[in-house]
């Protein structure tokens, strides 16, 4: 994790302690537009690597994408959540990919949890600095 963080400056590690497991990475993006269009495209891919990590790993599944688009006045808020099931030791993580887009920034937020509660009501008030 010290590494992940030391190797780019627009990367922020976060590991929630009140929780079991769950860590979140943000990274900061040029200011990219984002649309339903785009976001389907993006939903696609995220599917193609997983099946990639299947087959690389056959002792990992991953459940289908839920998908999710979302916007207000002043963000967009693509949302990929997939649960995957490690079978090697009988356990289940939950994994979200974000795409937030506000009036001046794009953030990529990834979220791995052991608990099913993602942190996408927070991301509502998110601003850059």
């Amino acid at each position: 994790m010290e590494y992940l963080e030391s190797f780019d400056s627009e990367i922020d590690l976060l590991v929630d302690t009140t929780k079991e497991y769950r860590m979140i990475i943000i990274c900061n993006s040029p200011k990219t537009k984002i649309d339903v269009a785009s976001a389907n495209i993006i939903r696609q891919q995220i599917e193609l690597s997983f099946g990639v990590k299947e087959k690389i790993n056959p002792l990992l599944t991953y459940s289908k994408i839920k998908g999710k688009w979302k916007e207000n006045t002043t963000h967009k808020l693509a949302e990929y959540s997939t649960e995957i099931l490690d079978l090697s030791i009988n356990s289940k993580l939950y994994n979200s990919i974000y795409l937030l887009s506000g009036p001046s920034f794009t953030l990529q937020i990834y979220e791995v949890s052991n608990d099913p509660e993602t942190i996408e009501k927070y991301l509502w008030t998110s601003k850059v600095l």
